[in-house]
């Protein structure tokens, strides 16, 4: 089973180019496997594609984020990656889980379909923009922070509390830190990681700012 890779140093000969962490090959690397699994089911869902890529990036916030030890029970309690709300992942999100591992423990997944459903430990909770909004309100407003990193793709999600959203730019999931919302909840995300996103304050126009609910979906 695969842990996360440890950060590489950059290549003084690469002076110039776009450096990108291990932990991104790594987690490219999964995204092949995951393609097959998607493509081996029914193909009843067009945005197959969108949700592998954002499974892969859970598991990369993953890796890249420091949880304190109050986050774990115990030594051996996994690493829990919960999805509030309607499922889109299928399988995906269950196969990296099968193969990779974070902060040195297996993962594990699990589905809360309503906020009433939602229980502790958790460290990612992935709040679906299917969900009620009102449930999405309620859920940024009074789920205990403290070790939950709580990542959404609904517009105005950072606006109102969450700390990672993903959006669409270029027919491209890309995502947005509010790396203050991190802190308030204890997290620590890697510099690795925050280059490869913009503040979000500077992304207010993008995915996280659009009024319209409705969200488009990669081709």
């Amino acid at each position: 089973m695969a842990t996360c890779p440890r950060h590489a140093p950059r290549d003084p000969r690469r002076r110039g180019r776009a450096f990108w962490p291990r932990w991104c090959l790594a987690a490219a690397a999964v995204v092949g496997g995951c393609l097959a699994v998607a493509h081996a089911q029914e193909p009843t869902a067009p945005d197959d594609k969108e949700y592998v890529l954002k499974a892969v990036y859970l598991y990369a916030l993953g890796c890249n984020t420091h949880w304190p030890s109050s986050a774990f029970a115990h030594p051996d309690d996994p690493f829990v990656i919960g999805v509030l709300g309607p499922d889109h992942f299928g399988a995906v999100l269950r196969e990296i889980a099968r193969k990779k591992t974070l902060q040195g423990r297996k993962i594990e997944i699990r589905h809360f379909a309503s906020l009433a459903d939602f229980r502790r430990p958790c460290q990612i909770l992935f709040v679906s923009g299917d969900l009620d909004p009102d449930q999405q309100q309620t859920a940024l407003r009074e789920l205990p922070s403290r070790g939950l990193l709580l990542v959404g793709e609904s517009p105005g999600f950072l606006e109102d509390g969450g700390a990672v959203t993903f959006y669409r730019e270029d027919d491209r999931v890309r995502f947005t830190v509010n790396a203050d919302a991190a802190k308030r909840a204890d997290l620590e995300m890697g510099t690795q990681l925050l280059k490869l996103t913009e503040p979000a304050d500077q992304r207010h126009a993008a995915y996280g700012g659009v009024p319209s609910r409705k969200r488009p979906r990669l081709s």
